[in-house]
Parts: C-alpha cells; sequence; structure tokens
C-alpha cells in the first residue's frame, strides 16, 4: 500500500500535474515523480510501444540511466509482464501478480537480474491508449506489493492521461508542421534524429520509402539506394543536427533514378524546438523532405493564380514569401523594386483576406488544393 489516503485534494492535486504536462511535454517527468510519490513506488515510466522503435520513447525520470539504457537493450524483449500486461484492453489496470503467480515471476530473468538489484519487485501498470498499432502504458514499481488502494487511483488517473497524451499527439503535429511549413512546401516529410534513426514518417513519405527503391528505411533508420548516397544523406543530417550548441545547417541530396528505381530529391532542413516533439525526446532533431521530379505536377505559382486569383507576378512574390523572406529579400530575389514588391503584397493580401505575412503564409500552406508543391528552397535560405 503506498503511504496515502485517497482524497480528492490528493486525485486532483495529480490530475492537475497531467494536463499541465499536456500542454507542455517537458512537464511530463514532474507529474510522474508526483504519481511516484503518492504510490511510494521507487521508479515510474510514461511509455509509447509501436511496431518499429523509432515510433517508441519512454519517460522515467527516477530510473538510473544505466538500467534504462539496459532495458531498452535487452530486458523489455523478455519482461513477460509488460507482453502480457499490453495484451489488454486500453483502460485496464493490473498489477504484475493479476496477469502471472508471483511465484513464476520471481524465477524469471527480468526480476531477478533487472528489478532486485534496483530493490523493486512489483508492477502496477494502466494500459493508457491504444492506436494504430501503438500502445502508450503508465507503471510504477516498488518493492512491497500494490494494493486496492493504488489501483483505484490508477482507474481515476487512467481517463485524463489518456487526453493528456492525446493532446501531446496533437500539439506536436501542429508544431512539427508549423516548423516545416517555413522551410519547404509539400506533404512528403520525415522526422529524423541525428542518427538518421526515423522518429516520424507521413503517409506519402512512407509510400515512397516503400516503393521507390532509392530511399528506404531499415530497422528503423532511412537509408539510401548507396552506400555511397547514405553516407552523403548521413552528413547532411549530421549538419542539421549538430552537437552542443553549433548552428545548424541542412542541404539537398538528388538521388539518381536507375533501373527499377525512381529519381528523389531530398532537402535536409534543421528543426530545432524549444519543446520536445511528442515523437522523441530529443529536442534537435531533422526534416527530410522529399521530392518526386519526375511526378507530373502543376507549378506551385500556377496552383496560387488558380486558387487565389493572383497575377503571375503575385504568385511568384507569394512563393519567395513563403520561403520566409521579408519584402526586401524577396525583391531583390525577383529583381523588382522594394515598392514594387509592397504594392504586391497589398494586392496578395487583398485577394486572400490576410493582413499579415505569417497568416498568408499559413494560409497557402494549408490549402487542400495545394496537394504537392515542389521544393524550391535554396540552400543558402536554410
Amino acid at each position: 500500500m503506498g503511504n496515502y489516503t485517497l482524497n480528492e485534494a490528493i486525485v486532483g492535486s495529480l490530475i492537475s500535474a497531467i494536463y499541465d504536462a499536456a500542454v507542455d511535454f517537458n512537464r511530463w517527468p514532474d507529474a510522474l515523480r508526483l504519481i511516484a510519490e503518492t504510490c511510494g513506488a521507487r521508479a515510474v515510466v510514461l511509455t509509447r510501444q509501436g511496431d518499429r522503435s523509432a515510433q517508441s520513447w519512454s519517460i522515467a525520470p527516477l530510473c538510473d540511466p544505466t538500467y534504462f539504457e539496459s532495458y531498452a537493450n535487452h530486458y523489455h524483449q523478455i519482461n513477460p509482464i509488460w507482453h502480457r500486461m499490453t495484451a489488454s484492453q486500453a483502460g485496464a489496470v493490473q498489477t504484475d501478480a493479476m496477469v502471472m503467480s508471483k511465484r513464476d515471476f520471481c524465477r524469471t530473468e527480468f526480476y531477478n537480474d533487472f528489478l532486485v538489484p534496483q530493490h523493486l519487485g512489483s508492477i502496477l501498470n494502466a494500459v493508457v491508449l491504444k492506436e494504430d498499432g501503438r500502445q502508450t502504458a503508465l507503471a510504477v514499481h516498488r518493492k512491497e506489493e500494490f494494493g486496492p488502494e493504488d489501483i483505484q487511483l490508477f482507474r481515476c488517473l487512467v481517463p485524463h492521461v489518456k487526453r493528456a497524451v492525446q493532446l501531446n499527439i496533437k500539439i506536436a503535429q501542429m508544431q512539427i508542421q508549423s516548423e516545416a511549413s517555413i522551410k519547404a512546401f509539400g506533404r512528403s516529410m520525415l522526422i529524423v534524429d541525428r542518427a538518421a534513426r526515423v522518429i516520424f514518417a507521413d503517409e506519402q513519405a512512407e509510400r515512397i520509402c516503400g516503393s521507390s527503391g532509392s530511399l528506404r528505411i531499415s530497422n528503423g533508420r532511412l537509408l539510401a539506394d548507396t552506400i555511397a548516397n547514405s553516407g552523403l544523406l548521413y552528413s547532411l543530417i549530421a549538419r542539421a543536427v549538430p552537437p552542443g550548441n553549433d548552428r545548424p545547417a541542412g542541404g539537398h541530396l538528388h538521388l539518381n533514378s536507375e533501373p527499377g528505381k525512381k529519381s528523389l530529391s531530398l532537402l535536409i532542413a534543421p528543426l530545432r524546438s524549444e519543446q520536445a516533439p511528442f515523437f522523441t525526446i530529443e529536442r534537435s532533431v531533422a526534416a527530410v523532405f522529399v521530392t518526386e521530379p519526375n511526378r507530373n505536377v502543376q507549378p506551385f505559382n500556377s496552383q496560387l493564380q488558380k486558387q487565389f486569383g493572383l497575377t503571375a507576378s503575385e504568385a511568384l512574390f507569394a512563393v519567395e514569401l513563403m520561403k520566409g523572406h521579408g519584402i526586401q529579400s524577396a525583391a531583390d530575389h525577383l529583381g523588382i523594386k522594394r515598392s514594387t514588391g509592397r504594392t504586391h503584397l497589398a494586392r496578395i493580401f487583398e485577394k486572400t483576406s490576410t493582413h499579415r505575412q505569417a497568416e498568408l503564409v499559413d494560409l497557402m500552406h494549408r490549402s487542400d488544393h495545394m496537394q504537392y508543391v515542389p521544393f524550391m528552397l535554396n540552400s543558402d535560405t536554410i
């Protein structure tokens, strides 16, 4: 039993901490510590597991990093409690004794070589959310057995943790789309860490990686068609996700078509967030934007003309604004006067019913008619 009496004040403080983490992913360690403290637990973890390692992450603020790493590399695969618990329906709250006899559990390698050295032995687990082949679970560990009051507490918390995780996902998706939109246009995007491990891939990017032959995902890592091209790709990713406080950069890579393979153009750009994306604990990641140059698509400026009634000159100016240029820079790139650029911008605002450049860029990026937009960034704009 935890050293507490379940009451409205305790539950209220925990729920408040959970919703703080819902709007700021970095607050989860605080919420988890409070849950562990309430239950008298020595360890607590919020984990999301998917079909691939790139879809998974864990937050365990009280766990020794050495044990945390050994669990990820070995003990997760042989943890008999985890695999039994996660087979349960979403919302299920269980202790280890509910899914496996204590006698059998105490004979396992996981119990003797992982839990016992940490002075642990009992697990209370809640399956918080199941969606799209992934599952999120909350678990606390301590040496003493968990009792009815602990189970009751978890049953109170699970619906709120579920809503918090769902909100984390929505916020992270919006954040990634917002950050990516100022660097490139289009719907084919992957998010990778410094080691080229794929943290996120949209549906179109997964299709390309599965069918192009020029780019693929193997064991959760992004690979190009040849060793040489993979080396170039990793070099660009390393530039986009530099160590320490070095300035991130980026670049382009063209994968030439060969028999049976599609020609692809890649733009690798840094994504450095103040708030860590929900898909990873890393703060610094890179976006890999993929285009198929041979694909028959309508030029982006023509799409703008058609949808918003812009003139050819206005559409070209709008494209420069979407690259992140200001009025003067956009005018210089097009070889026109600043006053002409200001006139273009005023007319674009009028035709799109927008009032600020950021609002304009967001409108064009979210447009349902912009199904595919070729990348037009130059390396000096990254």
